[in-house]
């Protein structure tokens, strides 16, 4: 399947929502960042000019910590540590800052390995957006795949019914 149709087939599936509103600590947070504060979108592997990281293995972030969701306009995604992001009030990009605090169909954070930007770490990890089951977690990890990626799964915690946000 295209990428084009994956993601159709996966906004379908998963219809858009709002961010969640209790996790929504600062107006700061629903400032839509744009392509001049450094969000990008996914393109077909492989992608160049992107921050390389790693996904953490026992702490909260690993490096390089990409944030992403899947809304109506593509797949944005932005740096969290973005340069831009340092005028915010928290100081990092947040998920609704990719959408405004409108609604999107998924989210989470990614990791392009620094050999090769053909190959990914895909987490649910977010607060406002992040997947509701395995089966979501599973076909947003097909989205990235879809577009050429070699992509990793951190997978899903069955003892707390959350996306797991650290390598199993």
């Amino acid at each position: 399947m295209s990428h084009t149709e994956e993601l159709a087939s996966f906004r379908s599936a998963f219809p858009a929502r709002p961010p969640d509103r209790n996790r929504i600590s600062h107006e700061d947070q629903l400032v839509r960042l744009g392509v001049e504060d450094g969000v990008r979108f996914l393109i077909e592997a492989p992608i160049e000019g992107v921050a390389p990281g790693y996904p953490p293995e026992d702490t909260r972030r690993g490096t390089g910590c990409h944030l992403w969701v899947i809304d109506e306009r593509g797949v944005p995604f932005i740096l969290e540590q973005a340069p831009a992001a340092a005028r915010l009030h928290d100081r990092v990009a947040k998920h609704s800052n990719l959408t405004g605090g409108e609604p999107a169909h998924c989210g989470g954070e990614v990791w392009f390995e620094e050999a090769s930007t053909a190959k990914l770490w895909v987490s649910g990890g977010s607060g406002r957006y992040g997947p509701r089951s395995p089966e979501e977690m599973e076909s947003a990890v097909a989205v990235f795949m879809a577009f050429g990626y070699a992509t990793i799964s951190l997978g899903w915690d069955e003892q707390t019914n959350r996306a797991l946000r650290v390598l199993p």
